[in-house]
Parts: C-alpha cells; structure tokens; sequence
C-alpha cells in the first residue's frame, strides 16, 4: 500500500508533463516486452533499461489543460411521439494541452555551450520531440495535476511562433485516449449447415479467433 501511495505521488510530482518510449527503444521494447505503452514498459521492464528507454516532454510555462468526457445517447422514436434512450456510448477521453517553451537565457547567450544546451532543453527539443510523435504515432502518458492519463496519442498539435521572441514557442496539443479491447474467443461446437470447413481450424468445430476489421 505505501508503495503504491509512494509511486503515484512520484508520478504527479515528476516535472515531465508527456511521457512516451523514445522512438529508437521502441521497437525492441516492443520485441522483447510486447507494448508500446509507457505505464505498461515501466511494469514489466527492468529499472536502468526503461531509464534509456524513456522520454519527456516538461513545459516551461504549462497555461492550461482541459479534460473533455463526452457520451452519445441514441434515441429511438416511438409511436406516441416520445422519444426512448436506447444506449449510452461513452467517447474517448481527450485531453487539451496549452503550454509555451522560451528562448532561455543560456541558449541566447551563452556562446556555443548555451546553444548546444538549449538545443537539448529549449524550445526546439521540445518542437523536434512533439514532430517525432506524431509521425512515429507514439503512445504517450500525460500527467496532469488532477489526473494521469495513458494510452494518448496526438490528434492535433497547432504550434506558434510570434516575434520577437526569438525561438519561443505558444503549443496547443490535443490529446485522444485509445480504448483497447479483449480479445473474443468464439466456441463453436459440433457441424451446422451454416458453417464450413473453412471456417474453423479442426475438424468437427473448435476454437477460432475472429479477425477484427
């Protein structure tokens, strides 16, 4: 109990705002530990290996963040003019990001060594980093103050600079949550006129998987 109490105030404390597996560990962590997903890599994969494995993404000014759960109800009309709530469909969460990335003072004067230090901390990792996954399609985890949300990919991602501010940033990243589904395993037991030989891997029935389109 005090372990999990310990690891998820480490997490809410940690000054990263999006976390994810950097792209060139990813296809070995996928290998080797079968996901992609971060919260899933941190689980099951050794201490110092997941330390190279991971990346970051902290602001230097996070402005806001909105959380948005929505549902679709479908109605169905009935005969007297009513109207009859037939089921409630719960949409992805998503997740609205608003933060701005300066031109710190180190990169822009401190010689060849600030240049090289902001290129690795300043606005431009940043903006590389955010490019990086949204072509990779990476899977991220966001932490936010109120909640920390897994399974994240960016849907939209508006960046914007504005003079004179040399190399500052104002991003806006729109976050959609993945929902992953089990599995079904069909049973079929036995020969119908309906089914084929084809359809099933043994004879006289047994366990498929279906595919999912």
């Amino acid at each position: 109990m005090g372990f999990g109490i310990s690891n998820l105030i480490q997490k809410y404390t940690k000054a990263a705002l999006i976390r994810y597996i950097s792209p060139n560990a990813l296809p070995i962590v996928k290998k080797y530990y079968g996901t992609e997903a971060i919260d899933q890599a941190e689980e099951i994969m050794p201490y110092t290996s997941f330390i190279l494995a991971e990346e970051s993404i902290t602001p230097d000014v996070k402005k806001s963040e909105m959380h948005t759960y929505s549902s679709t109800i479908t109605n169905q009309a009935l005969e007297n003019g009513s109207v009859a709530a037939e089921h409630i469909i719960q949409k992805p969460v998503s997740i609205s990001l608003s933060f701005s990335e300066t031109n710190n003072s180190l990169g822009a004067r401190g010689g060849v060594i600030g240049k090289a230090i902001n290129s690795l901390i300043g606005s431009k990792s940043t903006f590389d980093k955010l490019v990086e996954i949204w072509e990779n399609k990476i899977i991220c985890q966001i932490i936010t103050e109120h909640k920390i949300y897994n399974n994240m990919v960016i849907q939209t991602m508006p960046i914007k600079h504005s003079a004179p501010y040399k190399g500052s940033l104002d991003i806006s990243c729109d976050f959609k949550q993945l929902n992953f589904c089990d599995p079904v395993i069909a049973t079929y037991v036995g020969k119908t006129s309906a089914l084929s030989k084809a359809a099933s891997p043994t004879v006289n029935g047994g366990l498929q998987k279906p595919k999912f389109l």
